[in-house]
């Protein structure tokens, strides 16, 4: 019974647009229904009440199947949403009164018609009478369906939930935990990995096509119901959290099985990739016009904290914008990726210029991470200018300053290390602790390279007077022959002893000698199966989300001998 009222108060909450028809789609599929065409491929055109036409069989007999959907303000069934303009009343007159034929089907018109009320409310009892009567009067007997709060519930619960989130006591609580705890601080999120695990395994062991469709159909509905319920709190960082592990762990699951290039699996993984963009859409809706304001990142209640804390907030921002201009980039068309490029490179500059000592500002050495994807965004845009390698080289001079001048104030390098102790030790009380892990760096060497690529002789010069004293230069290179599964790996955590580290890297007293030096390391880029099917973004986000490095290969492309 919680079980039900949970999936009750998740489906009643949905609006109409975008929400209650984006997942009822996948409650009709997980029955068997055949989807004839949907919300989204009728958006703009006249539906004639027919948000959702599917092919579905009553006692083998097959029947054609229209859905009328309302949501939100028009879910209960009332004098209102009934009679006004475009009302359910008119919705239900189209669906009666305008044939819809489809060529693919021969004879689609002459098919038995069913007519579904599709809300997630009920029909007011003072409106019942009225309701009823128009009903009996327009539809035969066993024509109408009306499938309410109530039925859904029950539907919802039957196919999709009971089938994987709510299939055992072990599934049913990991998920009640994850929606429980899910913007408490400091929540590491093992119940995601749990049920994430089961919902992979229940699939392993019930393999088919059935069930390939409830598994994909299952994984969308938890991320939309975990963002629902990180809107309810006004907090969508959990829900981002939850979306990207769901999304990188689903391509390693397709990648372990050799399914890349499966029409029907990337189907469906593209679904998840369509929800994971439309959430993007509205994180980014919500926070670009503060972001992209004057100091937009910094928050003046962090005190002493924003000294770091502006920094780490502005690169995972600049990140998580990159990412999602590769993930819509994807799927747009050529003709118009160029005006795309062109608008997301200005919003990335306005980013930055008005954030700036928090995006040019690396604290942590694992900042290597965004700062790759940025000028990587830049460098390799079909459509690259010389304004483009400008703004690069003038970001990268910003970078390398805000470094030195942090050694010179507080006598450190940029963070290499994940537990933050030491960190907010510094920041707390001006005293570097004699085990402060800032003896190596990543970094620093990908400054230097980029430095070379764009030939900033007098930049160089400086850089190895300060850079090469003390610090342990190192370049992390992928041992593919040593794990010869380093890509599935590379999307399913954080990698150390899959990379082999070259230490202590020696710089040459001059820049030409140290591009000649590079251009004898320069090897041919490995292109993973992932770019191979098209799906290069993915490795953007495997980075940011479990912080495994960039290989050298995919910079020295830019070398110029």
């Amino acid at each position: 019974m919680v079980e039900k009222i949970l999936v009750r108060e998740y489906l009643s909450s949905l609006k109409e647009d975008g929400e209650l028809d984006y997942i009822f789609v996948f409650l009709l599929e997980a029955m068997g229904f055949e989807i004839i065409t949907t919300p989204k491929q009728s958006k703009g055109q006249s539906q004639y009440g027919k948000d959702v036409v599917a092919l579905g069989e009553i006692k083998g007999l097959k029947y054609c199947w229209n859905f009328e959907l309302k949501g939100f303000a028009d879910k209960d069934v009332n004098s209102t949403s009934f009679n006004k303009d475009d009302g359910i009343r008119m919705s239900l007159l189209e669906i009666k009164d305008v044939a819809y034929k489809n060529n693919s089907y021969p004879d689609f018109d002459k098919l038995p018609k069913k007519v579904v009320l599709v809300h997630n409310g009920v029909v007011k009892e003072n409106f019942k009478p009225q309701f009823n009567g128009f009903i009996e009067q327009n539809f035969e007997e066993g024509v109408f369906e009306d499938w309410d709060i109530y039925r859904l519930t029950d539907l919802f619960s039957e196919h999709l939930f009971g089938e994987y989130l709510l299939a055992d006591d072990k599934n049913s609580y990991a998920f009640k935990r994850l929606l429980m705890f899910l913007d408490v601080p400091d929540y590491n999120f093992e119940d995601l990995e749990i049920l994430f695990s089961n919902i992979i395994q229940e699939y392993k062991t019930n393999s088919n096509e059935r069930q390939r469709l409830k598994m994909f159909a299952t994984l969308n509905l938890l991320m939309m119901i975990v963002w629902s319920y990180a809107r309810q709190k006004d907090n969508l960082n959990p829900a981002k959290h939850c979306i990207n592990y769901i999304i990188l762990n689903t391509w390693e699951f397709i990648l372990v099985n050799d399914f890349e290039n499966s029409k029907k699996h990337r189907f469906n993984f593209n679904r998840l990739l369509n929800t994971q963009l439309k959430f993007y859409n509205e994180y980014f809706s919500k926070t670009w016009e503060v972001a992209s304001f004057k100091n937009g990142l910094f928050i003046p209640s962090g005190l002493g904290f924003e000294n770091i804390g502006y920094s780490m907030r502005a690169f995972e921002y600049m990140d998580n914008l990159v990412y999602y201009y590769e993930l819509n980039n994807a799927f747009v068309k050529v003709d118009e990726l160029i005006r795309f490029l062109k608008n997301q490179k200005n919003s990335l500059k306005s980013l930055i210029d008005n954030n700036q000592k928090g995006c040019s500002k690396p604290i942590l050495d694992n900042h290597f991470i965004p700062i790759f994807h940025l000028v990587n965004f830049f460098l390799s845009s079909i459509d690259r200018t010389q304004e483009d390698e400008e703004f690069i080289v003038r970001y990268i001079r910003d970078c390398i300053e805000q470094i030195i001048l942090r050694k010179q104030i507080k006598s450190v390098f940029p963070y290499h290390g994940y537990n933050m102790d030491s960190l907010i030790h510094l920041e707390a009380t001006n005293e570097k602790q004699k085990d402060y892990p800032d003896k190596s760096s990543l970094l620093i060497p990908f400054l230097l390279e980029i430095i070379t690529i764009f030939s900033l002789d007098e930049l160089y010069a400086e850089c190895i007077i300060f850079f090469d004293k003390e610090l342990s230069l190192q370049t992390a290179i992928p041992n593919f022959e040593g794990f010869p599964d380093f890509e599935q790996r590379f999307f399913k955590g954080h990698l150390h002893n899959e990379y082999d580290i070259e230490f202590s890297v020696k710089l040459p007293s001059t820049l030409q000698e140290y591009k000649e030096k590079l251009n004898k390391k320069k090897a041919e880029k490995v292109l993973f199966r992932t770019e191979k099917a098209g799906y290069g973004f993915l490795i953007t986000l495997a980075r940011s989300f479990y912080k495994n490095e960039p290989f050298p290969d995919n910079w020295r492309c830019w070398l110029s001998k």
